[in-house]
């Protein structure tokens, strides 16, 4: 509600009648109002107004029906208790003056005239007479002032007081002496007190406001901050310019006695004060960070009226509906102090409104904005514009897990060349590093024995790696952005197997930039790398072998080696350049009173085996073939067995002896861990109840056995193949142990599960014997 009178009922005591206050009978009756800028309205009324209930000049009801809207009602009832009368009172408000308790006549200048009730009534004046007063009310708009007793005049404060302004401050004078009020020369002021909207404050309410009140031989001074509370800074726009008014109604009381009548005066002014339109246009603040992307434009500040309308480009006006739907973001911030509010914009760098240009190696995001405000209720428009830009330097960042090193590069624009670590980042080495780009940025991940890694040093179960990224300018090939990211991996160079196999991962260090992996040894000369790349060299061997000793420490049995160059290669070496001599210690315990225990566990059938009785025994065995002819196999002494993440792995599972009939054998399970226990974490399923798992990141394919030479019974002999070159890009697994659970059915006696045959094309029938597991590894992947 804007209007405090525009149509709000009052129910008068007297007829329990309800009477439409209007503005010119709220003056009448001893009625104001005023809104501040949040639109909260006060009212104010006289204790002896037109229809409060007067009990004997000390207890005073009142109650007003405020109407909002023809369903929106509100009774508001308000009991004071008053008794601190002065002899004589006068009251000067904004829209009325009064004075009690004295009768009176109409007088036109120095002229005196007559007037009866009527047509003092007509005329607009308020005549009150209580249990012991005569209240006498003058409308500000009223061509005459009261007569009273004592020759006491009313006049306005309006005319009586002074206004001065300062950058700061307001300055109030009002006059110690108000002659019109007075029938003789003599005063003595009693007390002075000062408030706001209408409440008188104390003294320690005056020093937190930091309102002041002095009193001198001529004047009594207010001094008001600019911008304290109480007071309240409402919008102006003039000639479409934003400005501020700071609007605070002060109430200053004095009370005095007039030596020749020994009769106390009570004097009460409320005083609305303006200050003259202030002009400080809003700043358009950008607090845009380089990597973020949005902008971020902070504008103010306002006063608590204004709201922001809408946002316009160069080729459209957005509501604020339809900007937040955008992708915009608008947050209202207000300072604690002041009550003054700021806009914070968030605009999104990918909107079509934001420009995108290249200039000196910086992809620069720019935009022209227009946002447009509105004053209420008013409803005043406004608008303030703004330029934005954001220079953004190509910058990247990155992270690091088990296994990978993980880049986030911000650009903008893909006008530049990646180069990780020496390599170009090819289209076929982006997908090898996972790449994904959404526009502004894009991210990658390199394994940590990528070649494009760099180590920096080794320590037991630690390996310090580091991954270089440069962005090149392809105009001409200066760099814009050189970053590294140095991270610690926990990794097991050395492994210590239970048959005795030992094998070692030898990493070419950043001190040792010459060395060439593919020429250490051990401390047999003739045992080299299995395997070896620029970055490192992979070793497996016997304990037994390869200059390897041994030695007892108490109940442990101690296996040494070292890697290095052999002595030929190392002259050669010491003698090109002054870098230093590569060894890595190997060491392998054994505890010799440890036993291992291998079991199986047979696991009852629901139905008795429909198979003849015979006597022999059964063996289930996987194998890895070479290729996909299965004409080759590897051994238990190949492995550990080192192979590429872009080889495919062959694996066969055979029923041994192969028994006549139609029995077969079905893979129950079948599943990849990192360690040599099939119960181990993690591990990664692919085949479940005979079926391929889909969304396994290991890539299956299961292969059709027919007869041949070999085979003269295929159906007791399943064969399947595994592609690891995605699963190594995402896991980072250097270690596989390969584990099936296996069952042989006979179809002789059809039974539901595995042997029934869901993900197979042969009939099936119920367990012959009991489930096993067969396992094989471990198999390096590089």
């Amino acid at each position: 509600m804007q209007k405090v009178f525009n149509a709000d009922d009052l129910c008068s005591p007297a007829d329990d009648s309800l009477v439409t206050l209007t503005r010119s009978l709220a003056s009448q009756c001893g009625f104001s109002s005023s809104t501040d800028a949040s639109g909260t309205l006060r009212i104010y009324a006289s204790l002896l107004n037109c229809f409060s209930e007067n009990q004997d000049d000390q207890r005073f009801s009142l109650e007003l029906v405020l109407r909002i809207s023809p369903d929106e009602v509100y009774t508001v009832t308000e009991t004071c208790e008053y008794a601190d009368w002065a002899p004589r009172e006068v009251l000067c408000q904004k829209d009325y003056m009064e004075v009690r308790p004295w009768m009176g006549l109409g007088r036109n200048k120095n002229k005196q005239q007559s007037m009866d009730v009527s047509t003092a009534l007509s005329k607009g004046y308020g005549l009150i007479l209580t249990h012991s007063r005569l209240v006498l009310r003058s409308p500000v708009s009223t061509a005459e002032t009261y007569s009273i007793q004592f020759h006491v005049k009313l006049l306005s404060p309006f005319v009586a007081a002074g206004i001065s302004f300062t950058d700061t401050s307001i300055r109030w004078f009002l006059p110690k002496r108000i002659t019109p009020l007075l029938s003789s020369g003599q005063l003595t002021l009693l007390d002075v007190g000062l408030g706001v909207d209408g409440r008188k404050l104390d003294a320690a309410e005056l020093e937190v406001l930091r309102y002041s009140l002095t009193v001198d031989d001529t004047y009594i001074v207010v001094v008001i901050p600019i911008g304290a509370r109480g007071g309240f800074y409402k919008s102006v726009v003039q000639d479409g310019r934003y400005m501020t008014t700071y609007r605070v109604e002060p109430f200053l009381e004095m009370l005095w006695n007039e030596d020749s009548s020994n009769e106390d005066t009570r004097y009460r002014v409320l005083f609305p004060i303006s200050t003259p339109h202030i002009y400080r246009p809003p700043q358009v603040t950008q607090n845009t960070e380089p990597i973020e992307d949005v902008f971020k434009v902070k504008i103010g500040p306002f006063a608590p009226d204004v709201v922001l309308l809408n946002i316009s480009c160069a080729s459209e006006t957005l509501t604020v509906r339809k900007a937040l739907s955008r992708g915009f973001r608008v947050r209202e911030g207000v300072d604690p102090e002041s009550k003054m509010k700021s806009f914070t914009i968030f605009v999104p760098r990918t909107d079509p409104a934001v420009q995108q240009t290249k200039d000196q190696g910086h992809t620069v995001f720019a935009a022209q904005l227009i946002f447009g405000f509105m004053v209420l209720p008013e409803l005043q428009p406004f608008a303030i514009s703004a330029a934005l830009e954001a220079r953004l330097p190509h910058t990247v960042t990155g992270e690091c897990d088990v296994h990978h090193f993980h880049v986030l590069v911000h650009s903008g624009t893909q006008d530049f060349q990646t180069l990780v670590g020496r390599s170009p980042l090819t289209l076929t080495l982006a997908q090898q590093y996972g790449f994904e780009d959404n526009g502004t940025h894009f991210t990658f991940s390199v394994p940590i024995l990528a070649p494009d890694v760099i180590y920096e040093t080794i320590e037991p179960s630690v390996v310090r790696a580091r991954l270089d990224v440069i962005l090149v300018s392809p105009e001409d090939n200066k760099h814009i952005t050189d970053f590294s990211l140095s991270c610690s991996f926990f990794s097991t160079l050395v492994e210590c197997f239970p048959n005795g196999t030992i094998t070692v991962l030898a990493l070419k260090l950043e001190a040792v930039p010459g060395l060439d992996p593919s020429q250490l040894t051990l401390a047999d000369s003739r045992c080299g790398p299995v395997f070896s790349t620029e970055q490192y060299a992979f070793f497996s061997f016997v304990a037994s072998s390869c200059g390897t000793s041994r030695k007892f420490v108490g109940n442990t049995m101690v296996y040494e080696n070292d890697v290095a160059l052999p002595d030929e290669h190392l002259a050669q070496r010491l003698a090109e350049n002054k870098e230093p001599e590569y060894q890595l210690k190997v060491k392998c315990l054994y505890d010799t009173n440890t036993t291992r225990r291998f079991s199986y566990h047979l696991r009852p059938s629901r139905n008795q085996p429909a198979a003849g009785t015979s006597m022999g025994q059964l063996q289930v065995q996987l194998r890895m073939a070479h290729d996909g002819l299965f004409g080759a196999f590897y051994t238990d002494g190949d492995f550990p067995l080192t192979v590429s993440q872009h080889e495919a792995l062959w694996f066969e599972v055979e029923l041994k002896p192969a028994l006549g009939g139609k029995i077969s054998l079905e893979l129950e399970k079948c599943w990849a861990t990192e360690d040599q226990e099939k119960n181990s974490t993690p591990r990664w399923s692919f085949i479940n109840n005979g079926c391929v798992v889909q969304d396994c990141p290991l890539q299956v394919h299961m292969i059709p056995v027919r007869q041949d030479i070999r085979v003269h019974h295929p159906s007791q002999l399943k064969r399947f193949t595994l592609r690891l070159g995605n699963f190594i890009q995402q896991q980072g697994s250097l270690q596989l142990f390969i584990h099936c659970d296996v069952i042989i059915c006979d179809p002789r006696n059809p039974m539901s599960g595995v042997c029934a045959g869901q993900c197979s094309e042969q009939p099936q029938g119920p367990r012959l014997a009991p489930e096993e597991h067969v396992s094989t590894g471990p198999i390096f992947v590089i």
